[in-house]
């Protein structure tokens, strides 16, 4: 999307992106948005978890006495780690992958950077991108396939 911003407005197509990725980067600093990211991500692992223990109809039925303990504290100071070590590395791309980070300021600060008037925008023009430009679509694909089979992993 820099490249296209940079070509439609005559500008430095490199000096966008790593302005848009600085800001981006920048906007995750917030306080407690790295807990409540983390928070959200252990959630949807801690559900996966429990539901993937749950028993079955014969199980409730023969009276079997089932547990189903899900360590949210651990899963949650493991998260934050990770999330630490990709903010560390400036990981941009893990980080979206990873995280639900339309709950933070990083996409606007993206919009904004690369000269978009509103988040909206840039939203719309990543849609039309996507829609008529085939290799920047498989490159997206390639992009949050890890999060994809995370979140159908059982």
């Amino acid at each position: 999307m820099a490249a296209h911003q940079a070509s439609n407005l005559n500008k430095n197509a490199v000096d966008l992106l790593l302005t848009a990725e600085t800001a981006a980067l920048k906007a995750l600093d917030e306080s407690g948005l790295s807990r409540r990211l983390c928070a959200r991500r252990c959630e949807a692992a801690a559900r996966e978890a429990t539901l993937a223990q749950m028993p079955t109809a014969a199980e409730i039925e023969s009276g079997a006495h089932l547990r189903v303990p899900v360590d949210v504290n651990a899963m949650l100071t493991t998260e934050l780690a990770e999330f630490a070590k990709l903010r560390t590395a400036n990981d941009l791309d893990g980080l979206i992958t990873r995280y639900q980070l339309r709950e933070s300021g990083c996409f606007a600060q993206i919009a904004q950077n690369l000269l978009f008037q509103k988040p909206s925008h840039y939203a719309d023009a990543v849609v039309a991108k996507l829609e008529h430009d085939a290799a920047f679509m498989a490159s997206m694909k390639k992009l949050v396939e890890p999060l994809s089979s995370t979140v159908n992993a059982p």
